[in-house]
């Protein structure tokens, strides 16, 4: 697993669901959370509604996430578009650019170029 780690230039971030262990669909995080790494809806949803004592905890931080604390994260949802099924991480630049990287490589393999366009993010 791809863990979110601090460097220079960014943050890395896995573009797989810490749950599910394969790529973020929905990419999302509580309100209260103060990390970049997202987490898939569907399967956040899928492990608390399967369960009969749900924890309704963030599976990064541990913080309480309930239904209506769950919000979409549009800026990585389109990084995710961007990525497509090629990479499974990202280093996200102060800038907003970011480079994108394959499980084995921190930092050894680039999007081409599309890895220093900016995604947009909503406001």
């Amino acid at each position: 697993m791809f863990l979110p780690t601090h460097t220079s230039c960014g943050v890395q971030v896995s573009l797989d669901c810490p749950l599910a262990q394969r790529t973020i669909n929905i990419p999302c995080r509580g309100v209260r959370c103060g990390h970049a790494q997202c987490f898939d809806v569907y399967s956040y949803l899928g492990c608390n509604e399967a369960t009969l004592e749900p924890s309704w905890c963030c599976p990064v931080c541990r913080e309480k996430v309930f239904v209506q604390d769950i919000r979409v994260d549009v800026f990585t949802l389109n990084i995710l578009i961007r990525a497509g099924a090629r990479f499974n991480a990202v280093e996200i630049r102060a800038d907003g650019s970011c480079e994108f990287l394959t499980s084995g490589d921190d930092r050894n393999v680039s999007g081409g170029e599309d890895s220093s366009a900016k995604a947009e993010a909503a406001p």
